[in-house]
């Protein structure tokens, strides 16, 4: 069976077939390179260069594993997370030289009992295509695309068509069936998250709308919800997932970008309680008072959606 085959059949088909995970073509990684004992980082990271796609630009994907992968024979929760370079290695963190810390935070977590094992698997960003890829394509009616485009033309901007469908289907059709073929996985939806920051907020909160069979929890981080004027809201009113099924995490800051997000995220607070989501259990959403759009400060709190995705799961 091709590779392509085994992808059209769509997350875990093949091992519904009855075949394991482990049997599947490994053409997708011909080679890792391992970072393991490099300056800024914690733990084991392997770098997968240009991996790539029938749907999207080819782009590398940085991978956590824990510490106990190597001895142990143990399947993992996995979390997708987006801007994927900018999570482990300050060197290579594009922005402002300072990583997540997703490392950090996961080992120290780990030390003190409070989360599980999980594999960590970085996406990363294509600067000329970020918008592209992470504003949910359902959400651009005319109306809401010409609002955009006329507002980053104020800034010098230029938009492309969003094809953030197409950056999905790249990452449940191709990605995680490669990820679930490579390593010891945890494929079920119960075990697979999604983490992003920003504009990775919304594709985050995108995925988990359009494809509730492959996401069951997922963190949006500084969200960028004024998007639009609150456009990808509107979306989520229309198509909320279902609460029996899904735990959703949210926060933002008060200062720079963050500080215009407090009425934004009132109004999405508004609407998944109204729709049966519980604060404090499925559904988080925290103010962080003084933090910043930065990964800086976004560095501080990491731990808190870990500690939310990664609630009641464990390797086995």
């Amino acid at each position: 069976m091709s590779w392509r085959s085994v992808a059209q059949m769509g997350v875990c088909a093949a091992l519904l077939a009855g075949c394991s995970a482990e049997s599947l073509p490994q053409s997708r990684f011909p080679a890792v390179e391992v970072q393991v004992g490099v300056e800024g980082i914690s733990g084991h990271v392997e770098i997968v260069r240009d991996f790539a796609s029938d749907y999207v630009t080819p782009r590398d994907l940085h991978i956590w594993l824990p510490p106990d992968y190597s001895s142990s024979s143990a399947r993992y929760p996995v979390i997708y997370v987006h801007d994927g370079q900018n999570l482990f290695n300050p060197a290579l963190s594009k922005y402002s030289q300072i990583d997540w810390g997703f490392d950090e935070a996961m080992s120290a977590l780990l030390a003190e009992g409070k989360v599980p094992p999980a594999i960590i698997v970085g996406i990363a960003s294509l600067e000329e295509e970020r918008f592209e890829n992470y504003m949910p394509q359902k959400a651009m009616t005319p109306e809401v695309r010409e609002h955009i485009r006329s507002d980053f033309a104020m800034k010098g901007w230029d938009m492309g068509e969003v094809n953030s469908d197409d950056y999905l289907r790249f990452v449940v059709e191709e990605l995680k069936p490669a990820i679930d073929a490579h390593y010891r996985t945890q494929p079920e939806r119960e075990s697979t998250s999604m983490v992003g920051a920003s504009m990775g907020g919304l594709i985050t909160t995108y995925a988990l709308i359009e494809y509730p069979e492959v996401f069951g929890q997922g963190a949006g981080v500084s969200t960028h919800f004024p998007i639009g004027d609150g456009a990808v809201i509107d979306y989520i009113a229309a198509n909320l997932p279902d609460p029996a099924r899904t735990r959703v995490y949210y926060d933002y800051g008060t200062e720079t970008l963050d500080a215009d997000y407090g009425p934004y995220h009132a109004r999405v607070d508004a609407l998944m309680l109204d729709a049966g989501f519980e604060a404090g259990d499925n559904y988080v959403s925290e103010e962080y008072d003084g933090h910043s759009h930065t990964e800086s400060d976004w560095r501080k709190r990491v731990g808190e959606p870990l500690k939310f995705l990664l609630k009641d799961q464990d390797a086995n």
